[in-house]
Parts: structure tokens; C-alpha cells; sequence
């Protein structure tokens, strides 16, 4: 049932969020540690603490994409009906130009 594996596993999924943002905002730290099966959020697994840093970076963003943010948009402003196309523009931009992506004009957003 959904309310109580929300009520249960809060906590560990908003550290896991903060964790997850702080990834991109610190360029790829990597605040878990390797292990040789699958890293899906469930226990167990083990992550580095504020003791440890600084944490090494992901080798997946030394090696092949850039690990930062390129926008910062709102949930709650990209519903909202005159607010919404304003954020969607700002994933347009972020997304136009890149390899594979073709991206409608800001003109046909709204």
C-alpha cells in the first residue's frame, strides 16, 4: 500500500533526494559506494558521510556527460498555466542542439 511505504520510507528518500541534488549541484559526487549489483534506492547499501568528503567523483561524469545543472525549473510553475511555458522553455534551451534532439521553437511552446 502506497501510504504506508510512503510513511515508512520518508526519511530515506528525502536524504536520498537531497543526495541526488547535491550530485549535480558538487559536479558528480558520488555519495554511495560501488557495490556489484544493482543501486536502486532499497537497502542495502551504504552512503558516504560528511566525514568522508570530499567524495570522489562519478566516473560516468569524468568520462562521458558533464554533471551540473543547466536549469532549474519548478514543478509547480511548469503546470501553471501561464508560468508553464516560461519553465518549458528553459528545458528547450538546455535540450536544443544537442545530438538526437530536435526540440520545437520557443514560438510553439506557448
Amino acid at each position: 500500500d502506497w501510504v504506508k511505504w510512503r510513511d515508512y520510507r520518508f526519511a530515506d528518500e528525502i536524504e536520498l533526494w537531497g543526495l541526488c541534488i547535491d550530485f549535480y549541484m558538487e559536479g558528480g559526487s558520488k555519495y554511495w559506494f560501488q557495490y556489484d549489483f544493482e543501486r536502486n534506492g532499497q537497502w542495502p547499501f551504504r552512503l558516504r558521510n560528511e566525514t568522508e568528503r570530499p567524495w570522489p567523483q562519478d566516473l560516468n561524469c569524468v568520462y562521458n556527460i558533464d554533471c551540473v545543472p543547466k536549469a532549474v525549473i519548478s514543478y509547480e510553475n511548469m503546470i501553471h498555466s501561464t508560468k508553464g511555458p516560461n519553465e518549458l522553455r528553459k528545458i528547450a534551451a538546455v535540450l536544443r542542439g544537442k545530438p538526437g534532439m530536435t526540440v520545437i521553437e520557443d514560438e510553439a511552446i506557448d
